[in-house]
């Protein structure tokens, strides 16, 4: 067989496959998942910080609110954004927990996608 010939054809393979790889969906995933019996653990004024990098790991974010008290976010993201007509999958949560001194939870908010 002629080298070339066989060069050649190898790359019209490659091209192709890379071609039909390319279709597929892109996935996204960043974070990872708590359950709302987690969430049911936090108690304002009594969670310490501790407890909550026990059960969430360390946050992804962290600043301080207009009083000058720390916060801590939790974000999980998880998608499957196709590139052919299929429908859209997608996977949000997020967890905002602002704690007083002393490390305390003085509060937080959920969201979730539905």
């Amino acid at each position: 067989m002629n080298p070339l010939k066989y060069t050649f054809q190898l790359f019209i393979l490659t091209v192709i496959m890379t071609a039909l790889f390319a279709c597929g969906p892109i996935k996204v995933k960043s974070g990872r998942p708590f359950t709302i019996s987690q969430i049911d653990l936090i108690e304002r004024g009594s969670t310490l910080k501790s407890d909550i990098e026990k059960s969430f790991g360390q946050p992804q974010m962290t600043g301080k609110d207009d009083e000058g008290m720390e916060i801590w976010s939790y974000l999980y993201i998880r998608a499957s954004v196709p590139l052919m007509g299929d429908k859209l999958e997608e996977e949000f949560q997020r967890l905002s927990i602002t704690f007083m001194e002393g490390d305390v939870v003085k509060s937080f908010n959920y969201e979730t996608s539905r």
